[in-house]
Order: C-alpha cells, then structure tokens, then sequence
C-alpha cells in the first residue's frame, strides 16, 4: 500500500511539472529588460548573492633587503640561437587549409523535421498582456506623419498575424504623433507562456521525424548505383 502511495505521489509530481509553464516577461524603453520564471521561481536574472568585504591587512615590508641596481654602461647579452631550430622560408611549408562542406541533405531533412513540431508549437503559445506605448517625434512635420502611418500599419499588421498563428491578449495599443518632440519614445510590454508539456511533446515529434528522414536517406543510398 505505501509503495503504490509513493508511485501515485511520483505521478502527480511529473504531472504538475508537466502542466506548468515557463513565462517570458518581456519589456522594452530604452533597452530591452526581460525575466523568464518555472512557476513561482525565477530562472533569469537571478539575485545577486550579498558578498561582505574582507578588511586587507597592512602588510610591513622590511627596509634591509638589499637592492640590486644595474650600470647603465651595461647591455644585455643576445641570447645565442641555435642553428638547428633555424629553417629557411624555402624548407617552411605553410598548413593547409581544410575546407568543411556544409551537409545539405542534412540540414535539409532536420528542417522538414522542425516544420510541424515547429507550427504546433506556436498555435499553443500564449502572448498575454500585450502593451505598446509608442510617441512618434521629429524636426520635420512631414516625416513624423509619414512615420506615424508606418507605425500603425506595421504594429496592427504584425498583431493580426500573431492572432492567427498563437492566442494574443492585447492590454492597449497606443501610438500617437508629436509634432514637438525631437525625438521618439516607445514602450512595449508582454508575457510569453508555454507549457512543459508542450516543448517536451515537440522535442519529440522533431526526434520521431528526423529519426525517420534519416532512415529513408540512408535506404536511398544504399539503393543507389554505386559510380565504377
């Protein structure tokens, strides 16, 4: 009975594990600030350990050691060479250089393999609290309009994308012009969550998949004539 009670015990644990999710804050002014947390625990950045400084001790140096002072008249002695470990440019061969080539049947098949693990991963992605703050500025009138009207289009452009691949909350969107200010201003603001469950269940599916690939290119080559 306690034995099936500690392998209950171990199930639910894996369980919770699997169900919870890795968040992503991410915030922008200025620099790109962002803290990624497991839960209640923060994995990045992690908390600086409070270190005490040590008092250096006086050290005493003692005044009788003597000090050697070297003639200026004197020039150090060439040190002699010898003639075995000198070699002519004509006998000194230079290395060659090795070409590496890129496998593209390699790099072929792990992208048809990242393909679909790649797309589910992103349909169960959660964006939440989305914030931009965004102040369009400059000295030229024209400019800032222009700019002002790209900006719309590109931020509302990318938002609907993003809603139709992953599931997006947005908080706000706010972007205006300012005539005045020299210089723009933005801030954006957004949490990134997916759960353990669904990276491992993809790590998996792109090893099943490439496995495969793999298998089949290797069938075809050795079906392949070989060249006399």
């Amino acid at each position: 009975m306690i034995g099936w009670l500690i392998f209950g015990g171990i199930v639910l644990l894996i369980a919770i594990i699997l169900t919870l999710s890795i968040s992503f804050e991410i915030n922008f002014e200025n620099e790109i600030d962002y803290k990624i947390r497991y839960a209640f625990f923060s994995l990045f950045p992690k908390k600086a350990k409070k270190t005490k400084l040590k008092k250096n001790k006086s050290k005493t140096i003692s005044m009788n050691k003597e000090v050697s002072i070297k003639e200026p008249n004197e020039k150090p002695k060439p040190e002699s060479i010898p003639t075995d470990k000198i070699s002519t440019g004509a006998t000194q061969s230079k290395p060659e250089k090795v070409k590496k080539k890129l496998d593209v049947v390699l790099i072929r098949s792990m992208i048809d393999s990242l393909h679909d693990p790649l797309k589910r991963l992103v349909k169960k992605i959660r964006i939440n609290e989305i914030y931009i703050d965004s102040v369009v500025g400059g000295e030229d009138a024209a400019k800032v309009a222009m700019n002002y009207g790209m900006q719309n289009a590109a931020v509302h452009g990318l938002l609907a994308w993003l809603d139709s691949v992953a599931r997006i909350t947005v908080k706000e969107v706010k972007i205006e012009a300012d005539f005045f200010r020299e210089e723009s201003d933005l801030f954006f603001h957004c949490k990134v969550k997916i759960r353990v469950s669904t990276l491992l269940l993809c790590v998996i599916s792109f090893m099943k998949k490439y496995a495969a690939n793999s298998n089949n290119q290797s069938k075809i080559k050795s079906r392949a004539p070989k060249r006399v």
